[in-house]
């Protein structure tokens, strides 16, 4: 239980910083 809880926050995390990336490319195209 706890490892596919700190897998799916894991996950959430690497997709936060690639949309945190995406919405910085935006800003500065």
């Amino acid at each position: 239980m706890l490892q596919i809880l700190s897998h799916t926050s894991h996950t959430f995390l690497v997709n936060r910083m690639k949309i945190d990336k995406k919405q910085e490319i935006l800003l500065y195209s």
